[in-house]
């Protein structure tokens, strides 16, 4: 398991992953995952697939974006038409909106095929046209 050095607590703590807000059993502690940060390459396998990793803050601390050619993984950072949640334990809508311009701007000679944690696929350049949220975030920075 690979995660952002600031989200590697909710890995071994029931409060801070939310288990406990939720009311849901605790989860069983992961002890061995692999931290990363802004930048890093990660490969699989033989160096068959290689991610660059991205923080991409605001949901949590430690959100992370991971790409590979031209897709990218955004977790829950974006969603078709919207963005992630920031009412939860170390979210932050400012944060968020910093990184959604930074995401409006990153690389726009690539049409990145956007992968969420859950809900419907989308590409970056429909984005840019019909998302308020990315719309919002640019133009206020």
């Amino acid at each position: 398991m690979v995660i952002h050095k600031n989200d590697l607590p909710k890995l071994t703590d029931n409060a801070a992953n939310l288990a406990d807000f939720f009311g849901m059993p605790p989860v069983t502690p992961v002890e061995n995952a692999v931290t990363c940060e802004d930048g890093d390459v990660i490969s699989i396998g033989s160096g068959e697939i290689e991610f660059e990793v991205l923080h991409t803050p605001g949901h949590t601390s430690g959100s992370v974006c991971y790409i590979a050619d031209d897709r990218m993984y955004v977790g829950d950072t974006i969603f078709k038409g919207s963005m992630g949640r920031t009412d939860m334990f170390d979210g932050d809508e400012d944060t968020l909106f910093s990184t959604l311009a930074m995401l409006y701007e990153f690389d726009v000679r690539t049409d990145y095929l956007l992968l969420p944690g859950h809900g419907e696929q989308t590409y970056i350049s429909e984005e840019r046209m019909n998302n308020r949220y990315l719309i919002y975030a640019y133009k206020r920075s």
